[in-house]
């Protein structure tokens, strides 16, 4: 009958057998956990490269139309005047992607956006396998905590909470400023602008617009991600009979927008235009 100091012997040697096998086990988790770690790390910095050489070879793109409208010739059909609106509206699209993240939707760069969208969403789509399958391997060795913190931010990237740019075209809200009409074969005409936002719902809005007292008219129109649009076909006149439609952004109190179209007089001669406007403070 085994005595009472060889049972403390023993179980005394089973615990520092235990204690052993739990320490080499812990040892591989944090082994295992490191690889894990390390590889998801690996991927997240993949998809931080690719998005950044996706975003330079757009800038690439609108940094070449620029170059070639400033290397334009200017000839009687195209005038210094068009010549200056060309390149501001580039350098306006350039400032509005590299600054607010504002994806370009002048047609000559399509091809260009719908490349980079590509490439941004292909690279998304490799970095949450990546979350996932890190996710998973944490759970297959029961590191609950690390598979939860991966979790959470596999959730953050799949919808990730952007710094919340104000959405300025609220009711109420004044925008003043200046229309630009570069007609195709005359000088250029300057007007006070003016837009008061009526009403919000939700991507839409409804306001009124006054420029030079010459053209007034109320409007429906839409503002998502920074950009804003309203077309001919939802104006309703006032005063005046042209009817253009409007494209542009609108970010830290300033609105640019870009218009086309026909000159009210004949509705047949080509028209560009431009309007920079500013956000008037409400008096306090």
């Amino acid at each position: 009958m085994p005595t009472t100091r060889f049972i403390v012997v023993l179980v005394i040697s089973f615990m520092s057998y235990a204690t052993a096998i739990a320490q080499d086990s812990s040892d591989t988790q944090k082994d295992q956990s490191s690889a894990i770690a390390a590889e998801l790390s690996d991927a997240v910095s993949t998809f931080g490269d690719r998005e950044r050489e996706a975003r330079s070879v757009l800038l690439g793109a609108i940094d070449s139309l620029i170059e070639d409208a400033e290397a334009k010739e200017i000839t009687r059909r195209y005038t210094v005047d068009q010549k200056l609106a060309a390149i501001d509206e580039l350098k306006a699209v350039r400032k509005s992607f590299s600054e607010s993240d504002v994806l370009p939707t002048i047609r000559s760069l399509r091809r260009e956006v719908s490349n980079f969208s590509r490439s941004i969403n292909d690279a998304r789509r490799a970095c949450i396998k990546a979350y996932e399958d890190a996710k998973e391997a944490y759970g297959k060795i029961d590191d609950l905590d690390a598979a939860k913190a991966v979790s959470d931010e596999l959730e953050q990237f799949r919808n990730p909470k952007k710094l919340e740019k104000k959405d300025e075209l609220q009711p109420g809200t004044r925008w003043v400023g200046e229309s630009i009409r570069i007609p195709a074969n005359g000088a250029p005409e300057k007007f006070t602008f003016e837009l008061v936002v009526k009403s919000r719902d939700g991507d839409g809005f409804t306001g009124r617009v006054n420029i030079g007292n010459i053209v007034i008219f109320d409007l429906v129109g839409t503002t998502k991600n920074g950009e804003v649009q309203w077309l001919g076909k939802d104006i309703k006149h006032e005063k005046g009979i042209a009817r253009h439609d409007y494209r542009g952004v609108v970010a830290n109190g300033k609105l640019n927008l870009q218009y086309g179209g026909a000159v009210a007089k004949d509705m047949r001669t080509p028209v560009l235009g431009k309007v920079e406007a500013n956000l008037i403070p409400n008096p306090r």
